[in-house]
């Protein structure tokens, strides 16, 4: 309780880099907002560009962005505003079982030489994120998300998985 009593709590993040502006109350920045758009803007890229430009390194909740060109405004903004800064994409893919488990088949030459991947996850109807797929949802709605969503269905080079 004494430390949540001493950190301050901002409305918003512009509130939140104008209180701080030389980055010593905090140098990082976790984007949370939901992917989709508001009035015609991508969420994500909003704030990542607002993160970016006060030279705070980010974490990026997938989706990254709601269209490619959005994702490649984001990470040509990063190269030329904040290359010294951190853009990363929370992404944990990586370690799931059976995704190790292919690594290890791959490594040990159990297989041949992997190309790309294609993966399809499977979550309950019942299940912690069911409601953000129900019909009328923002990732169903393509106004707010016309990439549709590409959390749960994604094809993609190894290095998506693996960073090489």
């Amino acid at each position: 309780a004494l430390i949540a009593a001493a950190v301050p709590e901002f409305a918003c993040l512009a509130d939140a880099l104008a209180a701080d502006p030389d980055g010593r109350l905090f140098d990082a920045v976790d984007i949370m907002v939901p992917s989709f758009l508001v009035d015609g803007v991508d969420m994500h890229e909003r704030v990542t560009l607002e993160a970016l430009a006060a030279r705070r390194h980010v974490l990026l909740e997938k989706p990254v962005t709601v269209t490619p060109e959005a994702a490649e405004r984001v990470a040509a903004f990063h190269a030329t505003t904040a290359p010294s800064r951190v853009l990363a994409v929370a992404e944990n893919a990586q370690f799931w079982p059976e995704v190790l488990a292919a690594r290890a088949c791959l490594e040990r030459g159990d297989i041949g030489e992997l190309l790309s991947v294609h993966a399809k996850f499977w979550e309950s109807a019942t299940g912690e994120w069911a409601g953000d797929y129900a019909e009328g949802s923002w990732r169903c709605d393509p106004g707010k998300l016309p990439a549709a969503s590409f959390t749960y269905r994604a094809a993609a080079p190894k290095s998506r998985f693996w960073g090489n």
